[in-house]
């Protein structure tokens, strides 16, 4: 069964170094799907560019 996170903050800096990685152990983890809620209007364009970049981003 593929999960949906439904509320995850990988956009915020402390997961710049890393993110592929915990994307990956999402996806090994069978989390097919994460939503990355939107909190600053600042970021908008680069969590749209990392949603853009990513299939499961939403």
């Amino acid at each position: 069964m593929e999960l949906f996170d439904t509320h995850c903050h990988l956009d915020v800096e402390a997961f710049d170094p890393d993110r592929a990685t915990v994307l990956a152990a999402a996806r090994d983890a069978s989390v097919g799907q994460l939503l990355i809620p939107a909190i600053e209007r600042r970021g908008w364009e680069e969590l749209w560019g990392l949603c853009r970049t990513h299939d499961g981003l939403y």
